[in-house]
């Protein structure tokens, strides 16, 4: 083998490490949420920061406190909530993650007369949204990926705690 082939092999072998050892950060996950105020600075639309956000009270601002509960709204008048990601599959039978919040006072609510199990999530849902990651510090989410006729912003954190 000749130095040259040797070292294509060598070259290849560190890009298909590298490959493995990027890829799985590109998932968002709560840890990458928490701390710091996310505000929203633009709209999302198909994997693009464009336009102005529509995401409703979310683009006022959101703190992510741990691996389930964040406020939303600015500081004084914030809402709690509680949020979950997963995993799963689009309008377009694309594989995708997914943030889904839920209002504490209507689960409150929902809750003072039924067990967990008896009440389904989606009476105290406040929405679903497709999360990407968009560096360290943003991110973007949008109810119909591709459609910018959803709900869809890009969030980037303005302050670390």
């Amino acid at each position: 083998m000749t130095v040259s082939k040797y070292r294509k092999k060598i070259v290849n072998g560190l890009t298909i490490c590298m490959l493995v050892l990027i890829l799985p950060g590109c998932n968002i996950t709560e840890n990458d949420l928490i701390g710091g105020t996310w505000v929203a600075t633009s709209g999302y639309i198909d994997g693009e920061a464009t336009g102005e956000p529509d995401c409703g009270q979310f683009a006022l601002g959101m703190r992510f406190v741990d691996e389930e509960t964040l406020y939303v709204g600015e500081p004084g008048e914030e809402e709690e909530f509680e949020y979950e990601i997963r995993d799963g599959i689009d309008y377009y039978g694309e594989e995708r993650r997914f943030i889904e919040f839920f209002n504490v006072n209507r689960k409150e609510e929902a809750l003072k007369e039924k067990s967990e199990d008896e009440v389904p999530k989606g009476m105290y849902s406040f929405g679903s949204f497709a999360i990407e990651r968009g560096g360290k510090d943003a991110f973007g989410m949008e109810t119909r990926p591709g459609k910018s006729e959803g709900k869809h912003c890009y969030m980037e954190r303005q302050d670390s705690e």
